[in-house]
């Protein structure tokens, strides 16, 4: 009798899993944009004004902060596309137009890993778009981690058959690591069990071979690559710290805004997103241990992802609070983790911790949900905190970390956006891991 309905039914019903991680990303973009004037994603606003630098090169102009480099970085691909969208579409357009082309590719691989891996769409759909292809990560405007995530995600929907294969790996292995150092890094590990796993060590080889001798002459060529690295001063800090990298994997974001966030003006927010976090991190943990004690059943039944969730964990686990210029870079592993273990939530069934399983998956998606909803306040709550702030710029000191736990400042690189949008391409770079080198 309506048949544009019963259309609409079947086709929501496929695609509930998409739908749901492009409405969210939809929602963040819209609270934070309309709460700053312009996507305010911490980092993402040097990303901007680079992306600006590199439309102006190619529209001809010449900016004396940089120039295009000549060897491969593990940046380019979301940098090229922000730099062609800002050509076509302006500074504030052009990065509009990336992120719901992030938006939209999310939601398809999601769409894509639900219907060939059998996931249950909601709860699938709750875990990626707020810890796995978005969250923290998305906050902090970390452009090649969040696209990488995209791609491991696509990666992880192809059949065990034709992921294994030497041009899929290829493919893959070059997409990678064209987008983060530390999400190739992840692919490859998860791309080595799976070889592994089904004697495609050969195909594995030939495929990566491309990608490594990219990584080479990046190491090679680049001073980025030379960073040093940074260990723990005890025990007591290694806990902590691992402890609040699984935490920032949680669905609260405490939004900053002209040095203001949620502790000062909203403390119930704070402490509540807070515990929330540290909840998620520890049931995080217990799903995992609920899976290595079922590991006589997954061995049979999901033999890679089990061996990838081991190694995935243990580097994690180990990695350094710095290292190779990165910050922080076990946090970058931590999605990965995640979804390699979603993969295995169908073979869960039939376990003697099936029941117990199910309900902590249930209530870390709560958890998940209650939080993004609490993230979404907290960036409503920006124009207070500009305002209470007095327009100071977002410098956080050392005496106050607590308040600034799980804390993106949306107004970091409001100055470079301002410039961007200008056309005033002589802001000296933030950073130089991108397609950018200092200097005319």
């Amino acid at each position: 009798m309506f048949p544009e309905r019963s259309l609409m039914k079947r086709f929501l019903g496929r695609h509930v899993a998409g739908a749901m991680v492009f409405v969210a990303f939809c929602v963040q973009f819209l609270v934070v944009t309309c709460s700053m004037g312009f996507p305010a994603f911490q980092d993402f606003g040097e990303w901007i004004y680079q992306a600006r630098v590199v439309a102006g090169i190619l529209a001809g102009e010449e900016p004396h902060v940089g120039t295009l480099i000549t060897y491969p970085v593990p940046y380019f691909l979301p940098q090229a596309l922000l730099s062609l969208c800002e050509l076509i579409f302006g500074a504030v357009g052009g990065s509009t137009v990336f992120l719901f082309i992030h938006a939209a590719a999310a939601a398809w691989v999601s769409d894509l890993l639900v219907v060939r891996r059998a996931l249950p769409p909601v709860m699938t759909a709750c875990v990626l778009a707020i810890c796995v292809l978005g969250g923290s990560q998305y906050w902090n405007g970390y452009v090649g981690s969040y696209w990488g995530m995209v791609i491991i995600v696509g990666y992880l929907a192809v059949s065990d058959r034709n992921a294994t294969r030497w041009p899929v790996v290829m493919a893959f292995a070059l997409a990678t690591f064209f987008t983060h150092g530390i999400i190739f890094g992840c692919w490859g590990l998860v791309a080595g069990v799976r070889a592994l796993t089904f004697r495609r060590i050969r195909d594995l080889i030939v495929g990566v071979v491309p990608a490594m001798a990219l990584v080479l002459w990046y190491f090679l060529k680049s001073n980025e690559a030379k960073g040093r690295e940074t260990g723990y001063e005890s025990i007591t800090h290694f806990v902590e710290y691992r402890g609040y990298t699984l935490a920032k994997s949680g669905g609260y974001q405490n939004i900053i805004a002209s040095s203001v966030g949620d502790h000062q003006i909203a403390p119930w927010l704070f402490y509540g997103g807070a515990i929330l976090n540290f909840l998620f991190a520890v049931l995080l943990v217990v799903l995992v241990v609920l899976s290595l004690v079922s590991w006589s059943t997954l061995w049979r039944t999901s033999r890679w992802q089990l061996l990838a969730l081991v190694s995935l964990g243990a580097i994690a686990a180990i990695f350094p609070p710095y290292f190779l210029g990165i910050v922080n870079p076990g946090e970058r592993v931590v999605p990965t983790l995640i979804v390699v273990l979603i993969l295995m939530w169908p073979d869960m069934v039939g376990t003697r911790v099936e029941r117990a399983e199910g309900i902590v998956r249930k209530v870390l998606c709560l958890l998940l949900t209650i939080g993004l909803c609490a993230t979404v306040v907290s960036a409503s709550l920006a124009p207070r905190k500009v305002a209470q702030g007095g327009g100071r710029p977002s410098e956080v000191s050392k005496e106050i970390l607590l308040t600034s736990a799980f804390g993106h400042r949306l107004d970091q690189f409001r100055e470079k956006v301002d410039a961007a949008r200008a056309g005033d391409l002589n802001q000296p770079l933030a950073w130089t891991t991108s397609i950018l080198v200092e200097g005319k």
